[in-house]
């Protein structure tokens, strides 16, 4: 019984570093802190139908307009998403943006933006 106690007592505290660690990176609303490590226009994309808010759309109008891709952190790796360049909204690559990974149709801001 007492090696149960100890080990459950040492699972607790890497649990709570796990979780402090993801909630830093996850904030209100699905949104992810990253940063912009790519614009290219849809004729410049590799695999556009592998990036889920590019594949969205028709193909044809995937093509004319111009995308962001995100880079974020993943826990132990980085992910990427790709999502489309806001209407009247200027980026540029190493900016820090929040970006919604779960609703394309949330635009890309930026994180200095949302802190005012």
């Amino acid at each position: 019984m007492k090696m149960y106690t100890l080990r459950r007592a040492a699972i607790l505290p890497v649990l709570l570093l796990l979780a402090a660690c993801t909630s830093a990176q996850i904030l209100s609303g699905g949104a992810r802190q990253g940063v912009v490590t790519k614009i290219k226009s849809g004729a410049q994309l590799k695999n556009p139908e592998q990036r889920e808010c590019v594949a969205a759309l028709p193909r044809d109008d995937a093509m004319r307009k111009t995308w962001v891709v995100v880079e974020y952190s993943r826990g132990r790796g980085m992910g990427h998403k790709t999502v489309l360049l806001p209407s009247g909204e200027t980026f540029a690559v190493g900016d820090a943006v929040l970006v919604d990974l779960s609703d394309c149709d949330v635009p890309l801001r930026h994180a200095s933006k949302a802190a005012d």
